[in-house]
């Protein structure tokens, strides 16, 4: 097939995907999104001390992000939503575009089959767009970021400061983030020193934003009163242990713990699943070990930016980062769009293995594989597992005499 159909077809399958999310938004209520306009909304009013304490389910955002986006608020829920839908999915466009113009990736047909990235990731992007989640405006943020670092001429520090300023409050939206937040200070061979220290003042910006501008109408104790607010909602959160946890300790509690899983899509069934082989202390202990091997991993990685394909680089440091928490739900995998996108590259013109990927992706609810497997491979984490399939494929592609 000729690069430009193949463009075509992933460009439009791709806007099937973000077509059907928004329907989906709007069908099904957006919760996650009406959590965050309630909080807006309660900044506006001059409520906000209450963002924690008054809300449809729990704000587990940093206070900032309350603060400063709350001028949507000042539209109707359904107007704000609908602007929520139409900047996520410009922001797909301009990321994806931004992630697959990279110099590495050789030709036009590298560049049309990237576009089949997104739909190949259909389900998390659906998820996302369903509840009105943030988890794809912090992966464009990521992959712009990261992009502009080592572009070797400066045509605007202003925006690379705005890309580094909204990295940082990404991370203090979403902690598995924080680790890029080093990039400037390892991965800086061949980038300007200009740029190097736009970027450091914007990241110190950045958290302080994300942290700390309720100041501005709360003050100081007003600020530090949120932030115990925001500690509490993370520690009452606790370790949602449901099956749709995606995470490596879900997985050994459903499987290893001998205790029964709740099953919120089929009702809160509670299933008994594995056998009882370790304890909760083992389990704990193998959690922070594998959170650790892989922050380490994560270090490594941006540690050798120079001596990889960039795209490659980019989509595995992406994708790495949700792996280490303990809290992985199902949009998170959007992060794994670069990956998806540098898998296809590798995969090509094997489509049948790329059709596999999809259903294996996908296909795996009930709708498709019934009420007896459903539940049993969404607590075996299987995104999880499929992700890590991502890593390996884009992984096995180096050129001969590249550093691994």
């Amino acid at each position: 097939m000729k690069p430009k159909s193949l463009f075509i077809i992933g460009l439009i399958l791709s806007g099937i995907v973000v077509m059907v999310g928004t329907a989906w938004a709007f069908q099904r209520g957006g919760q996650d999104f009406l959590v965050f306009y309630s909080a807006w909304r309660l900044v506006l009013d001059g409520k906000g001390s209450e963002i924690y304490i008054h809300s449809p389910d729990r704000f587990l955002y940093a206070p900032g992000f309350a603060w400063l986006l709350c001028p949507l608020a000042l539209l109707p829920f359904k107007a704000a939503l609908a602007v929520w839908c139409f900047a996520k999915a410009a922001a797909l466009g301009v990321g994806i575009r931004s992630f697959l113009k990279l110099p590495d990736r050789h030709s036009y047909a590298d560049y049309a089959l990237g576009w089949f990235a997104l739909p190949l990731l259909m389900r998390p992007v659906l998820i996302d767009f369903q509840y009105g989640q943030v988890n794809i405006f912090i992966l464009v943020i990521c992959i712009l970021a990261m992009t502009r670092h080592f572009k070797g001429k400066i045509k605007s520090l202003l925006i690379d400061f705005l890309l580094w300023f909204l990295l940082a409050l990404a991370a203090v939206t979403k902690l598995f983030v924080t680790p890029l937040l080093l990039v400037p200070w390892i991965a800086r061979a061949g980038v300007n020193s200009k740029k190097l220290k736009t970027e450091k003042t914007a990241v110190f910006l950045g958290l302080f934003s994300g942290l700390c501008s309720p100041v501005f109408t709360e003050g100081f104790l007003g600020m530090v009163d949120l932030m115990a607010g925001w500690r509490d909602a993370i520690i009452a959160k606790g370790l949602p242990l449901e099956s749709h946890n995606q995470s490596f300790i879900a997985f050994l509690y459903h499987f290893f713990s001998g205790k029964p899983t709740q099953v919120l899509s089929e009702g809160g069934a509670r299933l008994d699943l594995g056998y009882a082989l370790l304890s909760l202390e083992n389990i704990t202990v193998l959690s922070i070990i594998w959170s650790a091997i892989f922050l380490v991993l994560i270090c490594y990685w941006l540690f050798f930016a120079s001596k990889k394909p960039l795209s490659r680089w980019i989509a595995v440091c992406v994708g790495l980062l949700i792996i280490p928490s303990h809290l992985v739900w199902k949009p998170y995998f959007v992060m794994g769009i670069p990956l998806a996108a540098v898998a296809i590259k590798n995969l090509y013109p094997r489509w049948y293995l790329i059709v596999a990927l999809f259903i294996a992706i996908n296909l795996t609810g009930f709708d498709f594989v019934g009420h007896g497997w459903a539940p049993k491979l969404e607590a075996a984490s299987w995104s999880l597992w499929m992700h890590f399939i991502l890593i390996f494929i884009a992984l096995i592609g180096k050129k001969k005499g590249e550093t691994a």
